[in-house]
């Protein structure tokens, strides 16, 4: 089951948000919100493609109303 999330819109309030070092080792930092959403997503979507591979493949589902499994 796929699902999708639309992000309306995103406030920021306090410190500035340390994103990385860029290419040149300098620091970056920001409190523009979606930049801050793009570093959040992509962290997300880096760490759920690392574990796709522990992900269970191939597991029998139970129909609850038929008791047929199914593969």
């Amino acid at each position: 089951m796929s699902q999708k999330v639309r992000i309306d819109g995103v406030k920021h309030n306090g410190a500035s948000v340390f994103l990385g070092v860029d290419h040149c080792d300098n620091p970056c930092w920001t409190r523009n919100p979606e930049r801050i959403m793009v570093w959040l997503c992509d962290g997300w979507r880096s760490r759920f493609n690392q574990r796709r591979e522990q992900r269970p493949r191939s597991t029998p589902v139970k129909d609850d109303a038929t008791g047929e499994i199914t593969d």
